[in-house]
């Protein structure tokens, strides 16, 4: 008597036998597969813990890290262009502001952070685009400027 394929009931079942064990080996790599995976996480975890040390460590030896802070305020303020400060600007009244430069210094590091925060003049410049949709965003935009600007004039 012959089973499937044309194969005689006993190779039949040498070739369930084969494809059990086979199938069996293959779940066996799925598992060490997935193992190595884990493993692979937890390495590259690691490695980044430790690419964000080396980096912590060598931005002490930055020679921009040793600068006093009011140095650095003075240079932070240089980077924004304030209007009222330049009467060119002023004269054309082609000034359309630039929010970035605070908050991009700003998220350097957090030294520089508490420099930006603690110079009020780099606030005092705000360029504003009114749309109905985005008028939150402003209101929430325009309050925090605002408050950092502290007692500098502002241009708005």
């Amino acid at each position: 008597m012959f089973g499937c394929g044309g194969l005689a009931p006993s190779q039949t079942a040498l070739v369930n036998e084969t494809v059990t064990a086979t199938l069996a080996d293959i779940s066996e790599l799925d598992r060490e597969i997935s193992r190595f995976r884990a493993a692979i996480e937890e390495l590259e975890l690691k490695r980044t813990a430790l690419q964000s040390f080396a980096d912590a460590q060598k931005s002490l030896i930055c020679p921009v890290s040793r600068l006093p802070a009011e140095v650095l305020s003075q240079i932070f303020q240089q980077c924004v262009i304030v209007p009222w400060m330049d009467p060119d600007i002023r004269r054309d009244g082609d000034y359309c502001g630039d929010n970035k430069t605070p908050m991009a210094i700003a998220s350097v590091s957090r030294p520089w952070r508490d420099v930006a925060l603690s110079t009020p003049r780099l606030w005092s410049a705000i360029s504003l685009v009114l749309r109905p949709k985005d008028a939150k965003q402003h209101i929430a935009l325009a309050s925090m400027w605002f408050s950092r600007s502290g007692d500098s004039p502002l241009s708005i």
